[in-house]
């Protein structure tokens, strides 16, 4: 059955965003007297939202309050500021047009909040092309939850054989295997595959490979 859905991680998969999520987060730490973390690191945690970013970068004996603290400047500050270092990624664009020109249901589902979030794709110009798109407080679970992918199926109303996610990490492929979703897998992103994650269903070495990919399906 051909897509008629897709489902788009953000950070790592549409975006190259690691330069903003890094300064803002130096920023936040700076603020509060602690040293800064590289973009090697930075790499390294993000897709788990930011709360989980925060608390990574703060020693282990950090308090509560600080935590709070240092999450709240932090998330401020990317709101005001979404994208100064952000940008798609070679093919995001085109590929993104010719979905929509074909009349498929496009979302973005992102780990990062959803005010960062929509705030990103409107920067960049895109949000014309998405029906949907939610962030890791849209629901009361996130990726690698299947309960978002399964709520785009019943907002789209379409059949888990008629969607495909696209994403950059071991959270994006195991969301799709829980919800019966099939997936494609960004290599060019900030994710891996370890041992234990699903295996995709599909590899997209770039973006500009995302249609002729749905072309295929499309022949069967």
């Amino acid at each position: 059955m051909s897509i008629r859905g897709l489902v788009f991680d953000l950070d790592g998969t549409l975006v190259d965003s690691l330069d903003d999520i890094t300064f803002h987060l130096n920023h936040a730490l700076a603020l509060a007297g602690l040293p800064p973390r590289d973009k090697a690191w930075a790499r390294r945690n993000v897709g788990q939202g930011v709360a989980h970013l925060v608390r990574q970068a703060l020693d282990v004996a950090a308090g509560r309050d600080r935590e709070e603290a240092v999450l709240g400047v932090f998330v401020a500050r990317y709101e005001a500021h979404p994208c100064d270092r952000t940008f798609p990624y070679p093919g995001v664009r085109e590929a993104l047009a010719a979905c929509h020109a074909r009349g498929l249901v496009l979302a973005v589902l992102s780990n990062k909040p959803a005010g960062i979030t929509v705030k990103v794709i409107e920067a960049l110009g895109m949000a014309p092309l998405f029906r949907y798109v939610w962030g890791g407080d849209s629901f009361p679970e996130r990726k690698p939850s299947p309960l978002p992918l399964r709520h785009f199926l019943a907002e789209a109303g379409l059949a888990p054989s008629e969607a495909l996610m696209v994403g950059d990490s071991a959270a994006d492929i195991q969301s799709a295997r829980g919800a019966g979703v099939r997936s494609a897998f960004f290599p060019g992103g900030y994710g891996r595959l370890d041992g234990d994650a699903p295996a995709p269903d599909f590899i997209l070495p770039s973006m500009s490979e995302l249609i002729p990919l749905l072309e295929r399906l499309e022949r069967g």
